[in-house]
């Protein structure tokens, strides 16, 4: 049963639309910022449509290639299979901190382009391992792809996810005095 509640039925405010937008302002990182938090960390949680229509979330590691985020799937993996039926996809990169106050995240919403190409898949693999050690190199002699990277990459998709909306927060950057407090009583 849908539910037809407004805003205001459910204690929101114009106050607290107001409040709540330029406090996502305050938080929204820069175009850099976003690009460097994206560099350093190296998994997400994805989202897929279900054939239920529920979401399906799993967490994924992720590379980078020409400034697009990449991952690689099993053919038959349930996101993969999701994917293809209905190719919108949700990523977000979060580091939680250890508090609220140093909560930063991003999340991008946009489609998945999916390539079954071995090629493609070996790239991304090579990828996915360059991001997972925040930046270093690769020990000597993990450069190359490997008789094992040609094997995986025989069993998997590899996605490219086209960005169509990026949403960005940084709670470091909120002043204490400001944060919002909740009373329920």
């Amino acid at each position: 049963m849908r539910s037809e509640r407004t805003h205001s039925s459910i204690g929101r405010s114009a106050w607290h639309d107001r409040f709540m937008s330029k406090w996502r302002e305050t938080t929204a990182m820069a175009e850099d910022e976003v690009d460097d938090f994206i560099a350093q960390n190296w998994s997400m949680v994805i989202g897929t449509v279900g054939r239920d229509g529920w979401p399906h979330l799993v967490t994924m590691a992720y590379g980078l290639i020409d400034g697009k985020i990449v991952f690689t799937s099993f053919s038959r993996a349930q996101k993969s299979v999701n994917l293809r039926r209905d190719p919108r996809i949700t990523c977000l990169i979060e580091d939680p901190g250890t508090r609220h106050e140093e909560i930063r995240g991003i999340q991008v919403v946009g489609t998945a382009e999916i390539s079954e190409d071995p090629d493609r898949a070996v790239a991304v693999l090579r990828a996915v391992k360059q991001q997972s050690v925040h930046g270093h190199r690769l020990p000597p002699g993990a450069e190359a792809p490997s008789d094992k990277d040609h094997a995986t990459a025989a069993k998997r998709i590899c996605v490219t996810v086209e960005p169509q909306r990026l949403i960005s927060w940084d709670h470091t950057r909120l002043e204490r005095e400001s944060r919002p407090t909740y009373d329920f009583d």
